[in-house]
Formats: C-alpha cells, structure tokens, sequence
C-alpha cells in the first residue's frame, strides 16, 4: 500500500486551512479495496473527513482523504464555480511538480457536471490528471484535481495515524 500525505494548504494569508491523503494499492493484491479501506480506517480514526474515489471509478483502489475543504478561500472562475489551486510543496520547500485544483459549483446550480467538466478542462490546460469526486457519488458540486500526481512522494503505509488540526 502506498501512501502520500500533503503537507498543510495555506490560505491566500499563509495560515493551514486543509490538507489531504491518498492511498493507492496494487490492483494485483488480491483485496485492493478492502486494503484501502482498512488504512483508511486506521488513517482517519475518529476524525470527520470527505471521502474521494478516482472520478471513472475504474481505479477503486485509490482513495484521497481530505480535511478542510469548507475552510478553503475560493475565487470565482466561471459563471457559477469557483477554483482554488495549490503548488504541492514537500517539508523542504520544494516543488513536487504536482498541482491540486478544486473546483466547487455554487449550491443553486441544479446540474453542475456539465459546467464543472467544462472548467476542468480548462483548469488544467492540456496536462495529465487523476480527477476525483466524493465517494457518496450523489454530490456533483465538487471535483478534485491533480496534475502530476506520479511526481509526489508516495511512501509505504505502515499504520500511521492523521496529524488533523
């Protein structure tokens, strides 16, 4: 099982509003899902947190975890979404290469998905990405991106526990 966990995102002020983690399993392991789901459980704890799986939900052992979502400082994009867009750094300071963009349909839009998949692809001008959506399924109104999603620093997952703030 591998395993990546941001470091904190920081408001337009600097100060940590959300972070986030992914857990990925070899499709080759007899129970993928039932291994991401067990971590996941470790993981999290009694933690609340929003639940994501890979948006063609043809990779189910995939799963990104986040915490903070509502605290994130939004700005309009297009006629009824909002974005918000994150440089994924390392503890060191450095780039990964890796960047995470949210988008967020305002609450009225009756049937967002067509407008979200029109600003994603725009959001991510021509580059690779794993786009992800909340596990319930019944949520259009969020979707999350990573572009350069083999550029971050996936560690083996040992039973560490959420360091949520």
């Amino acid at each position: 099982m591998q395993f990546y966990e941001s470091d904190p995102l920081l408001n337009a002020e600097g100060v940590p509003v959300a972070r986030f983690a992914i857990f990925s399993e070899t499709p080759r392991n007899p129970k993928p899902q039932y291994n991401v789901q067990l971590a996941v459980n470790q993981y999290v704890g009694n933690h609340e947190y929003y639940d994501f799986v890979e948006e063609w939900l043809d990779n189910p052992w995939i799963r990104m975890i986040f915490w903070g979502l509502e605290n994130i400082d939004y700005v309009p994009y297009q006629g009824g979404i909002q974005r918000r867009d994150f440089e994924l750094i390392e503890g060191d300071g450095m780039f990964t290469g890796a960047n995470l963009i949210i988008l967020k349909a305002d609450e009225g839009i009756e049937n967002p998905k067509p407008m979200i998949e029109s600003a994603l692809i725009d959001a991510v001008n021509g580059a690779s990405y794993n786009a992800f959506i909340l596990s319930s399924l019944n949520y259009p109104w969020i979707k999350i991106a990573i572009t350069g999603i083999n550029n971050l620093n996936f560690a083996n997952y040992h039973g560490q526990v959420a360091n949520v703030q």
